[in-house]
């Protein structure tokens, strides 16, 4: 009876647990590819970033704003 009831509270740990990382809000693009990555043609999917991961410091959005 013991381990039955360990069982049955481990598989309801581990439910709550796969469960509970669904509801946290996830980041989706609005255009997807079939694979489910983010399709890079439309403007909000794209990330001006160099090969190394630092911003592209050729767009406005990535250049800092000037302070007097």
């Amino acid at each position: 009876m013991k381990k039955f009831l360990a069982m049955v509270m481990i598989a309801a740990m581990s439910f709550g647990a796969v469960t509970s990382s669904y509801a946290l809000p996830q980041q989706k693009a609005k255009h997807t590819k079939k694979d489910g990555t983010p399709d890079m043609r439309y403007k909000e999917n794209k990330q001006h970033l160099k090969k190394d991961g630092t911003p592209d410091m050729r767009y406005k959005e990535n250049k800092k704003k000037k302070t007097k």
